[in-house]
């Protein structure tokens, strides 16, 4: 049965929207980092090409961290992952905040990736003024940022995917492993489950014009290349998700296809422990345990 259309989409979008607004007023700098917001990798004054860096005034451990957020791949911006990212800056690492173009009905997920190839690439060009630890890098991303995260580290390494995404290869910057929370990782699995939820036009406002091409959701599926051995990632991978994770027979998967993934499972009773939920409860046990696991994994 189809349930979601085009309204109930942009109802729960501003109904969430407010709720993030509300906790982002509660936002106060910490005197223990160094902040510098909205630095831009792409066009100037287009807030979907902006980033933020966090550095730790002290005991800098010598490993950088991109963070990609999530968000359906239609909502939500740097701004909700900074708390998060904050946890990981006071334990020494330095943390690229970034957004992204988000998808409403038109976006093609092609230009996602290749938005996230400019910004790294800004970042080798620019390092001598950005400071960063080219050679200790990790990406980390939730939910569908989990998905676009994945999927660049695997393109680094592949020249047809490179080719497909019109994108080119890193020159300095090292992808060392990944660190994913509640991700998308069967792309092609994702879509088959949307579409049965949703009615055409909801559905394209997720994924734009490609609803009913099955090559393109292959061509853009993690899964597809690892369960088939069609790429053999050369970074770790740490995989995250919870008992009540709408999304968590994709973390399930990623540790099927590729056995030395690790994966953190909490099988909380909580009902509030769901998707996302270090990333968001970033005050309860479970939340600082499974980020103390994430410290320790790009720490490794």
């Amino acid at each position: 049965m189809k349930l979601f259309t085009i309204s109930l989409v942009k109802l729960t979008k501003r109904f969430i929207a407010r709720n993030d607004a509300k906790r982002l007023k509660q936002f106060k700098p910490s005197d223990d980092i160094i902040y510098r917001f909205n630095l831009c990798y792409g066009q100037k004054n287009v807030k979907e090409n902006q980033f933020d860096i966090y550095y730790p005034k002290s005991n800098d451990n010598g490993i950088t961290l991109l963070d990609i957020h999530g968000g359906g791949y239609i909502y939500s911006y740097k701004e909700n992952n900074v708390a998060f990212d904050e946890y990981f800056v006071k334990s020494g690492f330095k943390v690229v905040n970034t957004n992204y173009t988000l998808n409403q009905g038109h976006i093609d997920f092609k230009l996602t990736i290749k938005e996230m190839f400019d910004l790294l690439h800004y970042l080798e060009k620019h390092n001598q003024d950005l400071n960063l630890n080219l050679n200790n890098f990790y990406i980390m991303g939730d939910s569908a940022g989990g998905h676009i995260a994945l999927m660049v580290a695997l393109t680094n390494q592949d020249e047809q995917l490179q080719k497909y995404y019109q994108v080119q290869p890193l020159k300095y910057i090292h992808i060392k492993g990944v660190g994913l929370n509640s991700p998308v990782y069967d792309f092609l699995d994702l879509h088959v489950q949307m579409n049965k939820l949703m009615f055409k036009k909801a559905y394209c406002y997720f994924v734009g014009d490609h609803y009913l091409d099955l090559k393109f959701f292959n061509q853009n599926n993690p899964a597809y290349y690892i369960k088939n051995k069609l790429i053999v990632p050369n970074f770790k991978i740490f995989v995250s998700t919870s008992k009540n994770d709408f999304l968590k027979s994709h973390a399930f998967k990623l540790k099927q296809d590729y056995d030395k993934t690790i994966l953190d499972y909490c099988d909380s009773k909580n009902k509030k422990i769901n998707h996302i939920h270090n990333v968001i409860h970033l005050d309860d046990k479970e939340g600082i345990n499974t980020n103390n696991k994430m410290i320790d994994f790009f720490k490794s």
